[in-house]
C-alpha cells in the first residue's frame, strides 16, 4: 500500500519535470519591432528589469544570460563616438573590475567588441555591438557569467547577434 501512494505521488512530479524539459527546445523565434528584427532562442524571455534606458530587453536567469537593445537618434556624432559612449557605461560599473576588450571587429555600419571582466570572483563576458541605421544608432549588448556559460552559450549568442537586422 505504501508503494502505491509513492507511485501516485511521483507520477505528477515526473510529468511536470518531463513537460518542463520540453519547454525549452532550442528553437529560435523572430522578434519584429518597427525598427529592427532579432531572433531569440526560446529560453530567453522578454523582460523590463535590466536597464531603464533599453528599448528591448531579454534574459534567462537560469542560464545567467542577458541582453538589451538600446536605440538612440543620430545627433551629430560619429558611430565610433557613439560606440565609445556605450562601452564607457560598461567601464564605469563599480561592480566590474579588470574590464578589457578581448576581441573587436569594425565593419561598414557596425562595431563588434567582446569584453571580459571580473565581478567578485566570477568572470563576466560581454558582447557589445553598435550599429548605425539611417536615423538611429543601436546597441545590442549581451552578457553571461562564468567561462563555462560563455563556452556553452557562445553559439546561441553569436546566432542572436547575427540575426539582428535594422529596418530604418
Amino acid at each position: 500500500m505504501k508503494n502505491y501512494f509513492k507511485t501516485i505521488y511521483l507520477i505528477p512530479v515526473f510529468l511536470i519535470l518531463a513537460n518542463s524539459c520540453n519547454y525549452y527546445n532550442g528553437k529560435f523565434r523572430k522578434i519584429e519591432e518597427d525598427s529592427f528584427d532579432i531572433s531569440l532562442p526560446d529560453w530567453l524571455e522578454e523582460t523590463d528589469d535590466l536597464a531603464p534606458h533599453a528599448f528591448y530587453q531579454f534574459k534567462s536567469r537560469y542560464r545567467n544570460t542577458y541582453g538589451i537593445i538600446v536605440k538612440d537618434k543620430i545627433e551629430g556624432k560619429s558611430l565610433k563616438a557613439y560606440q565609445q559612449e556605450g562601452t564607457a557605461v560598461l567601464r564605469n560599473f563599480n561592480e566590474i573590475t579588470n574590464l578589457l576588450a578581448i576581441d573587436s571587429n569594425f565593419k561598414e555600419n557596425h562595431i563588434e567588441v567582446q569584453f571580459m571582466g571580473d565581478m567578485d570572483s566570477e568572470k563576466i563576458f560581454y558582447w557589445h555591438n553598435t550599429y548605425e541605421g539611417q536615423k538611429y544608432y543601436y546597441q545590442l549588448v549581451m552578457w553571461t557569467r562564468s567561462y563555462d556559460r560563455k563556452q556553452k552559450y557562445s553559439d546561441a549568442i553569436e546566432e542572436i547577434i547575427s540575426s539582428f537586422k535594422i529596418k530604418d
